[in-house]
C-alpha cells in the first residue's frame, strides 16, 4: 500500500485573499504530493512570485506556498491510501505533463471566470484544482462524476474528509522539518514590461486553446 497527499493551502497573496473572500472559503490553492514530506509536490500555479497571472505546471515546495513565511500559511493535508498501480498511474500522469513538449498552461482565465460562475476551458490548461482532481481520476482514486461535483476547493475537502492527516500552520507540519528545498528562480523579480508582455502572450495562448475546444 502506498499513499498520495492532497494539500489545500491558504496562500498569503493578494490574489489568494481575493479568491478566499469571494468564494467564502478558507483555501485558495491545492497541490498533490507523491510524498509525505512534500519533496514531490506538484500543481498548476504562477511561475514567478511577482506575476500571478502567468504560470503552468510547477514542482512546488513549502516556501512557494508561504512566500517565505510558513507561520502564516494554514494548510490541510489529506493522506489517501492507493495501491501500487494507482500510484504508478498518478505519477505517470504527472510525469507526462512534465515531459510534454507543448507547454501545459495555468488556466488563469478559468480561475478569474470561476469567480463570476463562468466556465472557461482550454486544451492543455489547468487550474490547480482541475489538475489535482484529474491526476486522482487518472489513478482511479475518484471518478469523473466526482470531478464534476467540484466547484469549490471545499468540495475536495468533502470528498476526502475522512482522510485528513494534518490541519494547521505549514510551519508545524513536521514531515518538512529539516528538509532542504530549492526555490530555483521563483523569487527573482522581473520588470513591469516583461510582466505585461508575459501576461499578454499567456492570455493569447489560453484564448487560442479555448477556441480549439470549440471547433
Amino acid at each position: 500500500m502506498k499513499k498520495v497527499y492532497v494539500v489545500l493551502s491558504s496562500t498569503p497573496t493578494v490574489m489568494g485573499k481575493i479568491i478566499r473572500v469571494l468564494t467564502r472559503n478558507n483555501f485558495n490553492h491545492t497541490s498533490i504530493s507523491l510524498t509525505q514530506d512534500m519533496s514531490e509536490m506538484y500543481s498548476f500555479a504562477r511561475y514567478k512570485a511577482c506575476n500571478p497571472l502567468v504560470g503552468g505546471f510547477v514542482k512546488e515546495f513549502p516556501e512557494r506556498l508561504s512566500f517565505g513565511n510558513n507561520k502564516k500559511v494554514f494548510v490541510e493535508v489529506y493522506e489517501i491510501p492507493v495501491n501500487r498501480d494507482q500510484y504508478f498511474k498518478i505519477a505517470s500522469f504527472i510525469d507526462s505533463i512534465r515531459k510534454d513538449k507543448e507547454e501545459n498552461l495555468y488556466n488563469s482565465i478559468a480561475a478569474l471566470c470561476f469567480l463570476f460562475k463562468y466556465e472557461f476551458k482550454a486544451n492543455k490548461a489547468y487550474t490547480c484544482a482541475s489538475f489535482v482532481m484529474d491526476a486522482l481520476c487518472k489513478g482511479g482514486v475518484i471518478t469523473e462524476e466526482s470531478i464534476a461535483k467540484v466547484t469549490h476547493l471545499k468540495d475536495i475537502r468533502d470528498i476526502f474528509t475522512d482522510k485528513l492527516f494534518f490541519c494547521g500552520c505549514l510551519a508545524n507540519y513536521t514531515p518538512i522539518v529539516g528538509m532542504q528545498f530549492s526555490s530555483e528562480d521563483f523569487f527573482v523579480k522581473t520588470n513591469c514590461v516583461s510582466n505585461i508582455k508575459g501576461v499578454c502572450l499567456h492570455f493569447y495562448n489560453l484564448l487560442k486553446r479555448h477556441h480549439e475546444t470549440l471547433v
